[in-house]
């Protein structure tokens, strides 16, 4: 090997060592990949170039971008996919585009607004391996005739794998990252719940205090309310991407609870109809405990003393996409003249108050058939 040769390569490793420091630094991805970037096009000698990497579903997307105009530079460090890129994923080769505004390889339509966008001409698709497997691509522009010179392809060899460990190493790094924010993000959110829901049972042992039953019925529709909670609580799956409730199954557990609680699930049949809405937990405990009472309530009372009956647990929205849930039992139905109460000190009572200032809706019913039919609105 001659010297100019051994000062090529000494200078190639050198460069491809300060991207490797580069790359292990603790600064956020984007940064750390957009200076990563930067300082391989320099040891190129090529002004415009952009990285991609790899997703999880196998797609190219770029995450940073050197030398392009400002509007078209933001638009590929948006996380755009690039065909060519993802070329060069698939076979796990260097990718040469002669003419990227008429190679047939490239779709009509991304042809079309890469010369739109002023990034036509020649560009190479450098794969960046990691453990046999294409993480990251890097592409060059505006290169003489489409080709590397020897420098550049000894860099570009040498960079292949090297550069391929170190963007995997990025990728590792920021996924535990955002896992470890998600982590903070439930266990705020937990302890957010765990208050929120003490805070209920206490309102709710308050209430009970003041009630005019038995020890043991209070006792009873405490416990009722409490698991109410708890169903709510469990649904509260650990998982980032939504902190919110499915309501059909939150409903549909705690009526079958209900049932369940009062001994009355053999013989009174459930009936769970409507959309699959999704609530915040707030909103999801303060529906489960109304529903406890609006289902005990129509056992205890509409369908009392019946070997048989049914209860239709609804939920809807209506035109102004307010969410309705609905609770309609064939039972005896209201005596006439029969108005909602005001007060905490029975279970229909309770379940008003907690609509209006739980949720900020409004409570209303109605007859259904024999039976009685009442409707939350939030």
């Amino acid at each position: 090997m001659s010297y100019l040769n051994l000062v090529a390569r000494n200078n190639a490793l050198s460069a491809l060592n300060d991207i490797v420091v580069t790359l292990s630094s603790s600064g956020g991805m984007t940064n750390v990949l957009r200076e990563a970037l930067s300082k391989a096009l320099s040891a190129l000698g090529v002004k415009v170039g952009s990285l991609f990497v790899v997703d999880a579903d196998g797609f190219a997307r770029c995450k940073a971008a050197i030398g392009f105009g400002s509007r078209v530079g933001m638009k590929l460090e948006n996380g755009l996919v690039c065909p060519a890129a993802n070329l060069c994923v698939r076979s796990a080769e260097m990718v040469v585009i002669p003419e990227i505004g008429s190679d047939e390889r490239i779709p009509e339509n991304y042809r079309r607004e890469a010369i739109e966008n002023g990034v036509g001409g020649a560009n190479i698709q450098v794969p960046l391996c990691s453990d046999g497997d294409v993480v990251a691509v890097l592409s060059l522009f505006e290169l003489p005739n489409a080709s590397l010179t020897s420098e550049q392809m000894e860099f570009v060899n040498l960079a292949a794998s090297v550069l391929g460990s170190a963007v995997q190493n990025v990728k590792l790094r920021e996924s535990e990252r955002v896992r470890l924010l998600e982590l903070e993000a439930l266990a705020k959110e937990a302890h957010h719940r765990i208050k929120n829901n003490l805070q209920m049972v206490v309102g709710l042992l308050s209430i009970a205090d003041t009630c005019c039953e038995s020890a043991s019925n209070t006792i009873q529709r405490c416990l009722r309310q409490i698991r109410a909670v708890s169903i709510v609580h469990d649904l509260l799956v650990p998982r980032a991407e939504s902190t919110g409730i499915e309501l059909q199954k939150c409903l549909t557990d705690v009526a079958r609870h209900a049932l369940h609680a009062v001994g009355r699930s053999e013989v009174i049949a459930l009936v769970v109809e409507g959309i699959d809405a999704v609530v915040s937990a707030d909103s999801a405990t303060a529906l489960g405990i109304i529903v406890n009472e609006l289902v005990s309530n129509a056992v205890e009372h509409g369908l009392k003393d019946r070997h048989d009956g049914r209860i239709c647990l609804r939920i809807l929205q209506d035109e102004k996409s307010n969410t309705l849930v609905e609770v309609a039992d064939d039972g005896v139905g209201l005596p006439p003249g029969y108005k909602l109460p005001q007060g905490t000190d029975c279970g229909l009572g309770l379940a008003g108050s907690l609509v209006v200032h739980g949720l900020g809706g409004r409570m209303e019913i109605g007859e259904v058939g024999t039976g009685t039919l009442i409707r939350i609105v939030f």
